[in-house]
């Protein structure tokens, strides 16, 4: 047969159990403020992460609007300089007719 326990023993078994999970919940206390205090940086550091991935979002959309108006000014000064080359090349082939029937006698 097991021995009896007195209310004393009792009382002390209850006790130590209870500095015993007192122990405990300090330790996983301990170890939960560490994981809020990590968790509290993990999310500042996403925070500013998906700040400057927007800002980065957006000074690319910046870049592409300035490259497509580049592209287009240098299109229409292309176009423009083609142009005025015909336009001298038009220019340049009516002096010769012209400077060409001076030279032949002054008839066209």
């Amino acid at each position: 047969m097991p021995p009896v326990e007195t209310d004393i023993e009792r009382e002390e078994k209850a006790i130590s159990l209870a500095e015993q999970r007192g122990r405990r919940q300090q330790v996983v206390d301990g170890r939960l403020d560490g994981h809020d205090a990590h968790f509290k940086r993990l999310n500042g550091s996403l925070e500013r992460t998906a700040t400057e991935l927007h800002n980065l979002r957006t000074e690319v959309g910046k870049l592409g609007e300035a490259f497509r108006q580049s592209t287009a000014i240098a299109e229409a000064k292309a176009k423009a300089a083609v142009s005025r080359r015909e336009f001298w090349l038009g220019v340049a082939a009516v002096v010769g007719v012209l400077v060409g029937a001076l030279i032949n006698g002054g008839t066209l």
